[in-house]
């Protein structure tokens, strides 16, 4: 009679436990993304795209652009410099909603490869509010800034999943990459 209790109270503990968890887990994601501002609220770009996009080589003059729906919502013009003593990006934009023409210098820092071996290095921004190195940067405001540089509490979008579904949500986004690169 003793074990049978000790296996009734550990099975309701067990069912308890795991009851808190499913509720915690859920409860706390519809309340994130309720109350949190994650990064693709902010028009955005990173190094990789500039690199991707064969933007980041010394001398490129273009345009970049957003879109949403298959129209473009919003565009900067890039300017490149990477040969001078201060390699930089010179973005020049206007803001829609005040009419205001804004230029912002982001310099460039060259990394040396960490990988034994290898020569060479990548490129990488410095923020220019935060001074601090970053692969991605976001318009606040006026100006583009480093993800530490945004408000506080600001998350990226994998950050609102369950643990376990971050793992599908990134094997997702693996699939629409594919996707993507299968109707070009």
């Amino acid at each position: 009679m003793f074990a049978l209790q000790h296996i009734i109270i550990a099975s309701w503990g067990i069912f308890v436990a795991l009851s808190l968890t499913l509720l915690f887990t859920y409860g706390v994601e519809r309340l994130k993304r309720s109350t949190v501002t994650t990064t693709e609220a902010f028009r955005s770009f990173s190094i990789h795209d500039l690199k991707r996009l064969g933007m980041l080589h010394d001398g490129f003059n273009g345009l970049m652009n957003w879109t949403q729906n298959g129209e473009i919502v919003s565009s900067i013009s890039l300017n490149v410099c990477l040969s001078d003593d201060a390699p930089a990006i010179v973005l020049s934009y206007n803001m829609t909603h005040s009419g205001e023409t804004v230029s912002d210098v982001i310099k460039l820092r060259h990394l040396k490869s960490n990988l034994p071996g290898v020569t060479g290095g990548y490129w990488i921004f410095v923020c220019p509010v935060t001074d601090s190195p970053c692969r991605g940067l976001y318009l606040y405001g006026l100006h583009f800034k480093s993800r530490k540089a945004l408000p506080r509490g600001t998350i990226y979008k994998c950050q609102t999943y369950a643990g376990d579904f971050r793992l599908v949500g990134r094997a997702m986004d693996y699939k629409e990459a594919a996707d993507k690169l299968g109707e070009t």
